[in-house]
C-alpha cells in the first residue's frame, strides 16, 4: 500500500486493443489519466508557489493569485471530462449515442 491511486496500476496494465479506445481514436486511458493529473498537479504547485510569495512579499495589485486559481479550477473542470473519454475508452466496443441521445444511457 502506498500513495499511488490503484487505478494506475489498471490503466498501467491495458493491453494494445484490448478495449475500445482504438475504435474510437482516442489516447490509451493510461495516458488521458496522467496527462489530465498533471495538469492539475503542476497548476496546484504554482498556486501554492504563488500563495507562499504573497505571503511573503505582499504587494497590492500585483498578485495573480485569482487568476492562477482559475487555471487551477479549469484543471478540475478538465480532469472531469477525461474521465468520460478514459471510461469510454476502457469499455468494449459500441454504438456510438445517436443524435440528441444522453451520451450516459
Amino acid at each position: 500500500m502506498g500513495f499511488v491511486p490503484e487505478v494506475i496500476g489498471y490503466l498501467a496494465n491495458i493491453k494494445e486493443f484490448e478495449y475500445s479506445y482504438r475504435y474510437y481514436n482516442l489516447r490509451h486511458p493510461g495516458a488521458v489519466f496522467n496527462l489530465a493529473t498533471k495538469y492539475v498537479v503542476e497548476d496546484f504547485i504554482e498556486l501554492l508557489k504563488e500563495l507562499e510569495e504573497n505571503q511573503t512579499n505582499y504587494k497590492r495589485g500585483k498578485s495573480s493569485l485569482g487568476k492562477k486559481f482559475q487555471i487551477l479550477l479549469n484543471d478540475f473542470f478538465k480532469f472531469r471530462d477525461s474521465c468520460y473519454e478514459i471510461i469510454v475508452g476502457s469499455c468494449q466496443r459500441h454504438e456510438p449515442p445517436f443524435e440528441g441521445q444522453f451520451l450516459w444511457k
